[in-house]
């Protein structure tokens, strides 16, 4: 299989300084992957796609007792090991393409934010799915959040949230779309991502052997409502820009 492109190599000092800051990280994804994830304690957790670990170190946070972090990008987990070093939580990072995940552990829980994107094909998705479910243990959970296909189209539509999403009119399954993130003063390069239907995921993910699909949708803080105020995230929460699959490998 041909290496996977890591479009994130020399942006990854900006988007962890700046990323995590946008409004709707905290207060809809942290938010939300919280209250799905539930009580944590003594649980094991795979993040894939950590990216800088941003996620990867609120799941420790939040009391899972052991948690590995792994993402395609070196330039993402260098900045990731940083804040291992600089106040360590016990984490493990590795640089892994998760479609093609090796052993990692049985772990009672994996998760993927952003992940499914990145996935160029249907066989891919399958692919993943399998190399996750070898790292679970039987009925581990696999929760992932990814882009929804019912988001806007509008051109600028969540430019003020922070990104940008270009995706062309008659968008297919499997056909790529862009987007671009402001870090700070800069604006990215367009990345490219892959448009998917969630018939397609749910349907890949049990092919690969999970049971239980089901989809949720992210949900508002009400610390977030009462800083930015209601009129702030209307556009958000009217086209949800992502949504979560959550789903248990078989027993």
């Amino acid at each position: 299989m041909e290496p996977r492109h890591d479009q994130y190599e020399g942006v990854a000092d900006s988007y962890d300084q700046t990323f995590k800051l946008l409004p709707y990280r905290e207060h809809i994804e942290a938010f939300s992957l919280y209250r799905a994830l539930g009580e944590l304690s003594g649980l094991s957790v795979l993040d894939l796609a950590c990216g800088t670990g941003i996620f990867t170190r609120v799941i420790r946070k939040w009391g899972a007792a052991r948690v590995v972090g792994v993402d395609l990008s070196e330039d993402m987990v260098r900045v990731a090991r940083s804040h291992e070093a600089a106040s360590s939580l016990g984490i493990q990072y590795a640089v892994g393409d998760a479609v093609s995940l090796g052993g990692l552990g049985q772990f009672d829980c994996a998760v993927a934010i952003y992940l499914l994107g990145y996935m160029r094909s249907r066989e891919e998705l399958v692919q993943t799915g399998r190399g996750i479910a070898r790292n679970l243990k039987p009925g581990g959970r696999f929760l992932t959040y990814f882009v929804n296909p019912g988001l806007s189209r509008s051109p600028g539509y969540y430019r003020k949230y922070g990104i940008d999403f270009f995706v062309p009119e008659n968008v297919k399954d499997g056909e790529l779309m862009h987007f671009t993130l402001t870090l700070g003063d800069t604006v990215t390069p367009k990345l490219s991502n892959t448009y998917w239907r969630l018939e397609t995921v749910g349907s890949a993910f049990e092919e690969a052997g999970f049971t239980q699909v089901r989809w949720l949708q992210p949900e508002l803080s009400e610390q977030g409502r009462a800083r930015y105020g209601s009129a702030f995230w209307e556009d958000y929460l009217h086209h949800l820009p992502g949504i979560f699959l959550d789903c248990r490998k078989a027993e």
